[in-house]
């Protein structure tokens, strides 16, 4: 599949740069046009080919900064080729041969779904090559003067692009219909619109100011563009590929393709630049060490780091204090695992059998010369302190359920009450323990409050991801909650056409959804309650650290301990069962088991008293509305 990705990236973006150095077009216009095609292939990639443009999508996007005449293009797009294909059926039979993969009525759809990924990219791809003012043809000149090599009249031999990979590419350009070939369906002129993203131009050159910390933030990946041997490769390079093999396997998530990236940027930099896994040592190894030795334990947090990468970083650490410089072991040897495991791809026959100049000794750079690392040993449960559940009917007792001053100032009193994230959200985590990407990333298909036993269902969706597949479990409503009028919020959501629980939880450019939560509501409950902080808040490498979300988990499972069953616990929690029998074999615990278990908890709020349902106005049903 792999293999199949790279080929779809190269052809189309072969047929994009082709056809802007010559339509003469203003790269901006070419920029946009790119950028609309990049969010359809990504539609159809996710979505498949019967998606159709919906008013939640047209308002993320702009929530992105996209103009309405950009997201309308998107909109026409989805709209004028819902069900039809730009796919042909002989470019899926030719890369199923080429590529052996089983033609399987589902592997030919995730191939399908594969190119359209491939044509997103080489749409990002291609406006991020723009130039600023127009190609320009002498930008040429320099590269033919440097240019030996002989002259097609001068060899009795096959031009470059008759070899195996650009002939499949010829194939499959014969082939294809002529909305693939260029932005054709919508004129890059139609999309042209104030507002429009600046074109970015020039290549990276190896670890650039942002790769460690912009580029692993946006989960980028790394460019290059030097020229290279067949018989040497980056270590940037072979960790993309790494990650695209892991994509079809069991898949990293968002966050491990992040440090994988982030790891691989320290060791590259630490090895001198653009650093091939033919040229890595030992040495480079002692390299990366010395570099987590000397960066700040918190590194990457300044603007100045942010635009000039890690001689920033290094440069602020030497005015910082002792105890805020280094990166822990435990993090160091993280980073040192993604390290090993892009090297032990690179060198294998699908990375490309890339071996470094040396057998390389990471036991030696993980060892400490004192047991623990110089860190006293500590049980994983001392690690994060749990809230107790006075401070908890403390946060609870907020202005929010009592009556504040109003929409945007919920922590002072007043007697406006509104039922949204604000209200339900502080509610359900101590009394499901839940974790908060889990609940905030709810949506109304997933909340079944017509069954018997009313319940929502935490599962994968294309908005969140979840932490295991122990995640993946039903919870009852908890009877509070329906004390609390949530039944009555459900389906008052559900009865204003919205998709998600919380549609004001869904913010475009934010991480996760639990980062909205911590950021627009937690972090603020938590000063209210504890404006000096809670008895527990200390000082860390650095970092002030307090009781925080998750410690609600923790909470909820000592109160359950020993009241109810360990197997109905761990399937509360999304837990992976203690034994191998019950991983393997134990079916999920009964809604009426969990059921009966959190009530347990129902003293957390019963101190709440209901009132009649009010939501937000309707133009501030979603993130960032005012």
């Amino acid at each position: 599949m792999k293999a199949a990705f790279k080929d779809a990236m190269r052809v189309q973006l072969d047929r994009i740069l082709t056809d802007q150095i010559g339509n003469g077009d203003d790269p901006a216009d070419d920029a946009r046009a790119n950028r609309v095609f990049a969010e359809f292939y990504d539609i159809r990639a996710r979505r498949g080919i019967d998606a159709d443009f919906t008013p939640d999508h047209f308002d993320d996007l702009l929530a992105r900064g996209w103009s309405a005449d950009d997201a309308s293009c998107v909109a026409m797009l989805c709209h004028q080729r819902r069900g039809k294909t730009e796919v042909t059926k002989r470019q899926l039979d030719d890369y199923a041969s080429s590529f052996k993969i089983t033609p399987t009525g589902s592997n030919l759809e995730k191939l399908q779904r594969l190119i359209y990924e491939a044509r997103a990219a080489a749409c990002l791809e291609a406006a991020r090559q723009l130039p600023d003012s127009g190609f320009d043809f002498r930008d040429w000149i320099d590269e033919a003067l440097r240019d030996d090599a002989p002259l097609a009249y001068e060899n009795d031999i096959e031009p470059e692009t008759s070899g195996p990979d650009e002939q499949q590419a010829f194939n499959e350009a014969d082939d294809t219909e002529p909305t693939t070939t260029a932005h054709e369906p919508v004129a890059a002129s139609e999309c042209a619109a104030d507002g429009g993203e600046k074109p970015q131009t020039g290549q990276f050159e190896g670890p650039t100011p942002q790769e460690a910390t912009v580029a692993a933030e946006t989960n980028a990946p790394y460019r290059n563009s030097e020229t290279k041997t067949a018989d040497t490769k980056l270590l940037k390079e072979a960790a993309e590929d790494c990650i695209a093999a892991a994509s079809y396997e069991d898949g990293w998530s968002p966050d491990t393709i992040k440090q994988v990236r982030t790891a691989i940027a320290m060791f590259d930099f630490a090895s001198g630049n653009n650093v091939e896994i033919e040229n890595i040592t030992q040495e480079s190894v002692v390299k990366f060490k010395a570099l987590c030795r000397t960066l700040p334990n918190r590194w990457g947090r300044t603007t100045a780091e942010r635009e000039q990468g890690f001689p920033a970083s290094l440069a602020r650490a030497k005015e910082m204090p002792a105890s805020e410089v280094g990166i822990s072991q435990k993090t160091m040897n993280k980073h040192l695992t993604w390290i090993a495991k892009v090297i032990e791809f690179g060198a294998s026959a699908e990375g490309g059998g890339h071996r470094t100049a040396e057998a390389l000794d990471f036991k030696s750079a993980r060892a400490t010369l004192t047991k623990n690392g110089g860190r006293k040993a500590k049980r994983k449960r001392d690690l994060r302190a749990n809230w107790t559940p006075q401070e908890v009917r403390h946060i609870l007792s907020a202005p929010v359920w009592s009556g504040s001053a109003g929409l945007d100032d919920r922590l002072n009193a007043g007697d406006e009450i509104f039922h949204d994230a604000w209200y339900y959200l502080p509610i359900m985590l101590p009394l499901y323990g839940g974790r908060s990407s889990e609940l905030a990333g709810l949506r109304l298909a997933d909340v079944h409050e017509d069954d018997p036993i009313p319940y929502m269902q935490i599962d994968y969706s294309e908005d969140r991801d979840l932490k295991n597949v122990q995640s993946i479990r039903k919870l009852p409503i908890h009877p509070e909650l329906i004390r609390l009028g949530f039944i009555d919020y459900v389906q008052a959501m559900r009865g204003l056409g919205h998709t998600y629980l919380f549609p004001e939880m869904k913010a475009p450019k934010a991480r996760s959804f639990a980062d909205t939560f911590r950021k627009s509501i937690f972090e603020k409950l938590r000063a209210w309650a504890f404006p000096e902080g809670t008895e527990w808040r200390h000082r860390n490498r650095g970092a002030w650290i307090d009781k925080n979300v998750h410690s609600y988990r923790g909470m909820c499972t000592t109160i359950l301990k020993g009241k109810v069953a360990d197997s109905v616990r761990c399937d509360i929690f999304g837990h992976e069962g203690q034994t191998e029998t019950e991983r393997t074999y134990d079916e999920e615990a009964e809604l009426g088991d969990k059921l009966i278990a959190l009530e347990h908890l129902s003293f957390l709020t019963e101190h709440i008293e209901p009132t009649k349902l009010r939501l937000r106005p309707p133009d501030r049903q979603r993130h960032g509305a005012r």
